[in-house]
């Protein structure tokens, strides 16, 4: 369908999930902006992989618990038929069952959402709003099949000696795209890094625990979740709770707050930033990853300031380049790294380097 009015093709999307109600919930949400059309609905897994390969749509919404296929499977056959951009829209879950929500990021799953209700729910608004922002942005998003990251070999993390003049501490902040992006981090990381790592991933308060498991179990290390008042550790990697900012005071202590966020969402990647900035100064890393917005530039100015090290993603390994690129435009960045680079420059970074590795 064309839009007369701007001679903008609308975006084409279909929606999986075996409630009808959902299905109409959703069909309504995405179809009274202008710049969308539901092309096509499908109650199953079979269903939905038939409706990709002949209605070729820009982007897939996709429910996790369906009769016969379900969410990870058919996500996993679109990715080998036909790469196409895919959100989870699922309800809350059971602990059990939040594992197989994230394991469909190692399929290419760009985000996992909040199932909007019905209108009635106070709730439904905003999850609604969020539904619609990002199929309007990860709708162009290219995609490829990634297949079943491999299990991590924990004999092989290399060991590491420490160097003079280290950091002290390393933020990270991340957005749509980011939990694949900090496993595969995570997973690079040296075992024994001189340093507590400490992310802010926008995510819904009700994903955080698992997503926490998540990593812990695909990456080989431990992942904390932040509690007010913990005491962060070299080596630990802490991760900031759903709906509320994470902010490092001296020396190293976490806390927790429901304050306003600068980029207008919690947790807050420029609240992480600038109080790592505080507490660190000079000893901060402040890394910005892929994300929709620019959450994270108030963020690196602290740090810059402060005289630490800022360091964004790449945009050729983003899954968008919104965050990465509003911090670079501060003047404010000091490197711009690879993905696959990212960790090995953080080693450096913290003052360590592979034992008996050559100049």
């Amino acid at each position: 369908m064309i839009d007369a009015a701007n001679g903008k093709r609308a975006i084409r999307v279909l929606v999986v999930d075996d409630s009808i109600l959902a299905r109409q919930i959703i069909r309504t949400v995405l179809s009274a902006d202008a710049d969308i059309e539901v092309v096509g609905t499908a109650a199953s897994g079979r269903e939905a992989i038939d409706l990709v390969l002949q209605l070729r749509p820009d982007i897939v919404t996709m429910d996790l618990r369906m009769p016969g296929l379900d969410g990870l499977a058919t996500t996993a056959e679109i990715m080998r038929r036909r790469p196409t951009p895919v959100v989870v829209v699922t309800a809350s879950v059971f602990r059990q069952q939040q594992q197989d929500v994230f394991a469909l990021f190692k399929y290419g799953v760009l985000d996992v959402l909040e199932k909007p209700g019905p209108p009635s729910d106070p709730a439904s608004a905003a999850a609604a709003r969020i539904l619609v922002e990002k199929v309007k942005i990860l709708c162009r998003v290219k995609v490829s099949y990634f297949g079943p990251a491999s299990a991590p070999d924990r004999s092989s993390r290399r060991r590491v000696a420490p160097l003079p003049g280290h950091r002290k501490a390393i933020g990270i902040g991340a957005s749509t795209g980011g939990p694949r992006v900090l496993l595969d981090l995570l997973r690079e990381l040296p075992a024994d890094l001189q340093a507590p790592v400490f992310i802010a991933q926008h995510m819904s308060e009700s994903f955080v625990e698992g997503f926490g498991a998540w990593l812990s179990a695909e990456s080989g290390r431990s992942i904390l979740v932040g509690r007010d008042g913990s005491l962060a550790q070299p080596g630990q990697v802490w991760l900031a709770p759903g709906d509320r900012n994470m902010v490092i005071e001296t020396p190293g202590i976490i806390r927790l707050d429901d304050g306003p966020a600068p980029a207008g969402i919690r947790p807050s990647v420029d609240a992480l930033l600038v109080s790592l900035a505080a507490t660190y100064r000079a000893g901060a890393v402040g890394v910005v990853l892929t994300g929709i917005g620019k959450d994270g530039s108030e963020g690196v100015v602290a740090v810059k300031r402060a005289g630490g090290v800022t360091l964004v993603q790449d945009e050729a390994s983003c899954v968008v380049y919104g965050m990465p690129g509003a911090a670079l435009r501060t003047g404010a960045v000091d490197e711009v790294v690879a993905l696959e680079k990212l960790a090995g420059r953080l080693a450096e970074l913290v003052g360590r380097a592979p034992v008996g590795s050559g100049p």
